[in-house]
């Protein structure tokens, strides 16, 4: 079995600003806490941040310890 290279991922600030305009503000949080309405609110400021922080796991090939070490709340 061979396993095929991953195709290059392109990553902007506007795309992932967009994506978290068309957050629907009616779902529920996710496992972080965060509401749908506060990621929807502050998509301009926070997309650069996001930005960052997967371009260099992309780059890296680790994700950030908080990603691995959240948990489901119950």
């Amino acid at each position: 079995m061979s396993i095929s290279p991953m195709l290059p991922v392109e990553l902007s600030v506007n795309g992932i600003e967009k994506l978290l305009k068309d957050v629907d503000e009616s779902k529920s949080s996710g496992p972080n806490g965060i509401s749908p309405r506060v990621l929807k609110r502050c998509a301009g400021p926070i997309s650069m941040y996001l930005y960052a922080i997967f371009e260099r796991s992309l780059a890296t090939g680790t994700l950030p310890h908080d990603w691995k070490a959240s948990e489901e709340k119950k």
